[in-house]
């Protein structure tokens, strides 16, 4: 799915509210615009993560990179922010639409993290730590920050992913070396860097932390040293219940 696709289908909802033209080449790249600005609010604002496609120099032709099923929230989202430049208010049947495919998006992408014990709630005897029987309160284990950047897996999973290093290095400036370090119940399976894009295969254990981290340091051309610490949310593995038990 192109970003021109996401932004003709905004336009398709706003001729169905009463426009009768067709948009402008200057109107696209207005629409253009506001679709980069509404995803990176999105994201930046409201931790809603799709993985949009943002580029230096904004290309309609260009992927838009976000699910099929999301569509339609881009979309409608888009054409109730571009209707007022031209002299109209949304339909209410756009406003439903717009908000209902954001709820939904909203639900789609939120992460939810395990409520964990207070500090002031016991453990109680059956739950005592075998070398630590002394330890009579939960303690509160650390968490992986709630935005975009923090990757999600479940304990005992095996994924794919990407670090893009382009927006943290200077123009023209490449890798010339690069070292990783991962924390020690999240594993790099397999790994490989293509310009500045560093893919890897990441497994974390059944007995994983809510948060574990891989750290990648890279020596660029210019002998700059930098480091990119990734946080994984890692989620329990589900109960599941066999029936009869």
């Amino acid at each position: 799915m192109l970003k021109i696709d996401l932004i003709n289908e905004a336009y398709q909802e706003i001729r169905i509210s009463g426009l009768t033209t067709q948009p402008l080449p200057s109107e696209l790249e207005y629409a253009l615009t506001k679709l980069e600005s509404m995803a990176s609010e999105w994201e930046d604002v409201r931790n809603i993560c799709v993985n949009y496609n943002f580029e230096n120099e904004p290309d309609p032709n260009s992927e838009a990179g976000i699910k099929l099923g999301y569509r339609q929230a881009f979309a409608t989202n888009l054409a109730s922010r571009l209707i007022a430049s031209f002299g109209k208010t949304p339909s209410p049947a756009l406003i439903t639409q717009a908000s209902q495919s954001f709820a939904g998006l909203s639900t789609a992408t939120a992460v939810v993290r395990e409520t964990q014990y207070p500090e002031r709630q016991p453990v109680g005897s059956g739950n005592s730590l075998r070398y630590n029987r002394w330890r009579r309160f939960y303690r509160q284990n650390p968490r992986a920050p709630i935005d975009c950047d923090t990757q999600q897996i479940t304990q005992g999973e095996i994924n794919d992913y990407q670090l893009n290093l382009v927006d943290y290095l200077e123009d023209g400036e490449t890798v010339e070396s690069y070292t990783y370090e991962a924390s020690p119940k999240i594993s790099v399976i397999s790994e490989s860097l293509s310009g500045l894009i560093w893919s890897y295969r990441a497994e974390a254990a059944e007995t994983a932390e809510q948060l574990e981290r891989i750290q990648l340091t890279v020596v660029t051309d210019i002998g700059r040293e930098q480091t990119f610490t990734i946080n994984f949310n890692v989620a329990p593995l589900p109960n599941i219940t066999r029936q009869g038990s």
